[in-house]
């Protein structure tokens, strides 16, 4: 997937034509660069092994490419991803300091034990009661984290599915230019993507695999209209079914 060359307005650097952002000094050219968790036009950085974004740190999936032409839909999973993600940072802080008040109330008890036995027994009913409380802070904190991972995945896979709807073929190199990551992961999206009868693969003339989006077969889809089956042809097929209107009958 060749692309001509441009030069990016803020820094110069060389950019493909249809480039959405800049990898050098991240300014955007696309509307699909707005954050949806700021709601800044600000372009991605990544941080560990995900992309977030420049102002606010949260999670986003890269507009490289401005001939994606992505529907929006994966906005609600980055916000369900960034909620999950603060989520667990504050359950795994109370985990933390629920440690702490265990452990400290544990040596109390473990002092007292000289002096007082009553005051030592209520000393390590305390240290059992945080323990209690950070074991379910920290569960709490997991789940919050494996929720977050969860949803910023189905973003990614509504932009894989995208990109593929943008194009008449793609294979899991292009899918791989057009989103930033490796042929590895383009390859796992795609995987997902047919998994989902969301898109469909086939051998090329050039026997690569490459993805498309599923064509409606015709004279397989039909409407009943009454007793009378109705046979769509070419054209109505790609249309929506609320489009398509039955023939009309008389009243007798």
């Amino acid at each position: 997937m060749i692309q001509p060359q441009q030069a990016c307005k803020v820094c110069s650097a060389p950019l493909p034509a249809h480039a959405g952002e800049c990898g050098q000094c991240g300014a955007v050219y696309d509307e699909a660069s707005r954050c949806p968790h700021c709601r800044a036009l600000a372009g991605t950085e990544i941080k560990g092994d995900r992309f977030v974004c420049r102002i606010c740190g949260g999670p986003r999936v890269p507009a490289f490419d401005r001939r994606v032409k992505r529907r929006g839909t994966e906005r609600a999973a980055l916000t369900q991803a960034g909620d999950a993600r603060r989520s667990a940072r504050r359950r795994g802080a109370l985990a933390v300091l629920a440690a702490l008040f265990a452990l400290l109330s544990a040596l109390t008890a473990a002092t007292l034990g000289w002096l007082d036995s009553a005051l030592s027994s209520l000393s390590w009913m305390a240290a059992a009661f945080w323990f209690v409380g950070m074991l379910v802070s920290w569960v709490a904190a997991r789940r919050a984290r494996a929720a977050g991972v969860a949803a910023e995945e189905r973003a990614w896979v509504d932009v894989a599915g995208d990109a593929v709807e943008s194009f008449p073929a793609v294979t899991e190199d292009n899918l791989s230019e057009l989103l930033g990551v490796a042929p590895a992961r383009a390859e796992h999206l795609l995987t997902r993507l047919v998994r989902e009868d969301r898109v469909e693969s086939e051998i090329d003339a050039q026997a690569r695999v490459v993805y498309r989006r599923p064509r409606i077969d015709a004279e397989s889809l039909r409407l009943r209209v009454g007793d009378e089956p109705v046979l769509l042809d070419e054209s109505e097929a790609n249309e929506p079914i609320s489009a398509v209107k039955p023939p009309r009958r008389n009243r007798v």
